[in-house]
């Protein structure tokens, strides 16, 4: 991979991730940053990863499956 372009809420990062994992943890990492909500679709899964990579509780809306599974395996990581 040479580049990888970050595409979120009309808005495009340009970046020379070496790969596929370096771009996901620069989108969060953008989010994170700016304070921004994730988009519904993908509230769930970055919220997941933000919980268990960065450390911090996501606060923005979630399904209750991803609540569950939250409280579920986060007590275990």
């Amino acid at each position: 991979m040479e580049e990888a372009i970050i595409t979120a809420d009309m808005a495009r990062i340009y970046t020379r991730a070496s790969d596929v994992y370096e771009a996901v943890l620069l989108l969060m990492a953008s989010y994170y940053v700016g304070d921004f909500t994730f988009p519904k679709v993908y509230a769930n899964l970055l919220s997941i990863m933000q919980q268990f990579v960065v450390g911090e509780a996501y606060c923005g809306e979630r399904s209750s499956n991803c609540i569950t599974f939250l409280k579920k395996y986060g007590d275990r990581m």
